[in-house]
């Protein structure tokens, strides 16, 4: 009978990590980290009201971290690098069962302040995590000195493609973002603050580049833009996969290149327009 459980808990854990996972693609990763923590957490409590007379809470937390473990790592270790900017996301809904853990094996009032505080540890994830993660993860953030020349095109709102080379006479500052992102919107009026100041000077060019996700409408990204008043200019890049080129694993990103098409800074957008002050000066 404990077989059959144990095999039940965890194999129903590692299906819930397959229908988790299209979320990040789908929809994004902030919505696949807040929807992970709440499953694990339902599903702690749903085991532990169905199975805690035949096993104990600590057998069935550590049968549901065993599912979560049998999907999570044989991809974390076939593409160890690629999928390093997704841990909180797994760390998300192993915290969501330990919340439920938590507010099981505690007495009084520390049932309720911890689990209180991997909730908020959650939320600070899903709100501002992922963007210092990113930071943390790109030990090039800042001034840059590659050789490396980048070619990239991108689409206007008429459908019409842009190529990199179009600006090669210009500093290109690309904002990078996509519609599910909302450190990106957060970032925006300082972006427009940014366009605003530089939108008349002939020597530099200030664009938002959406990075486009399979579900995206038509136009949605201008669409998005006009609703919200901004006005700076967007493009649509190619690929999402291209911002790989840019060295861009986060959004929000902004690269700078210089008139030959040369990253010479990535990373926020406050201090690359400092480093423009700086270039132009």
């Amino acid at each position: 009978m404990k077989i059959k459980i144990a095999i039940t808990i965890i194999v129903f854990s590692a299906f819930l990590q397959v229908l988790i996972s299209p979320l990040r693609g789908y929809v994004n990763l902030n919505t696949s980290t807040a929807v992970g923590y709440l499953a694990y957490l339902s599903y702690m409590a749903v085991c532990s009201h169905l199975f805690s007379k035949k096993v104990s809470i600590d057998v069935i937390a550590a049968y549901i971290l065993i599912g979560i473990c049998l999907v999570q790592f044989p991809i974390r270790i076939i593409s160890f690098n690629s999928s390093l900017f997704t841990l909180p996301d797994m760390l998300s809904h192993i915290l969501g069962a330990l919340s439920f853990y938590l507010y099981l094996k505690l007495k009084g009032i520390y049932r309720w302040v911890f689990p209180f505080l991997l909730f908020l540890t959650v939320t600070f994830i899903v709100t501002k995590g992922y963007v210092l993660w990113g930071d943390i993860l790109d030990n090039k953030a800042g001034e840059i000195n590659e050789n490396k020349i980048i070619d990239y095109w991108a689409k206007d709102r008429n459908g019409l493609m842009v190529k990199g080379t179009d600006f090669n006479t210009k500093l290109v500052l690309l904002d990078f973002w996509f519609i599910g992102c909302k450190p990106c919107y957060e970032e925006f009026p300082e972006f427009q603050k940014v366009y605003n100041e530089y939108k008349n000077n002939v020597d530099v060019k200030i664009i938002a580049l959406n990075l486009p996700v399979k579900d995206d409408k038509t136009n949605e990204a201008f669409d998005l833009l006009k609703q919200k008043g901004y006005s700076f200019p967007c493009l649509i890049l190619e690929s999402n996969k291209k911002a790989e080129t840019f060295g861009v694993k986060t959004c929000p990103t902004t690269v700078l290149l210089d008139k030959n098409r040369k990253i010479i800074f990535r990373g926020r957008l406050s201090e690359a327009e400092k480093f423009i002050k700086e270039i132009l000066n």
